[in-house]
């Protein structure tokens, strides 16, 4: 009766296939305090087995993770709000790991830039997806990024519809 009406059945269902399974019980649910209010807790449960192997009991605990829940739940929103400003950004962002590699692209990246698909491009070293008078100078300014400055370049690579573009790329640490 103390368990928030949304946690009820899938509480439910994990119990009942640890009990089927007997294999060990981790869930989280909120349970109502005796002032009405909802906190959030993890119950983890073991089998205690005989001789046999037949299940006797079950140990467990339960422990107040409602602080941590909340923290984890604002942390999520805060990473969708800044996924959704760096995925609708009118500018191309790219983000690189200190070896140069791509780690990101935003979907204005994938648009615009000559690269047929942002999986294609993960991982790869980005001064390699532009024109070799271009490359170099990346390379350069990633190496300006690595010492903790920005830099700026300009240069000409057509986009991925073959329209003519010159590109300003400014390149920082983060």
């Amino acid at each position: 009766d103390a368990i928030n009406t949304e946690d009820i059945e899938p509480t439910l269902t994990s119990w009942k296939e640890s009990l089927q399974s007997g294999q060990p019980a981790d869930d989280m649910y909120r349970l109502r305090k005796h002032t009405g209010q909802y906190r959030w807790f993890r119950c983890r449960a073991a089998p205690r087995r005989n001789k046999d192997g037949d299940i006797v009991r079950w140990y467990g605990t339960l422990e107040d993770v409602h602080d941590r829940k909340l923290s984890e739940q604002a942390l999520q929103a805060s990473e969708e709000f800044s996924s959704s400003i760096l995925s609708n950004s009118p500018n191309c962002i790219q983000v690189l790991d200190l070896e140069g590699n791509v780690r990101f692209m935003n979907d204005r990246s994938i648009q615009d830039m000559p690269v047929e698909e942002s999986g294609k491009v993960l991982g790869r070293k980005w001064s390699s997806l532009w024109p070799d008078g271009i490359g170099k100078d990346l390379e350069e300014a990633l190496e300006t990024a690595r010492q903790g400055k920005t830099s700026h370049i300009t240069g000409y690579c057509p986009t991925r519809d073959q329209s003519p573009a010159w590109w300003h790329f400014s390149v920082s640490p983060i």
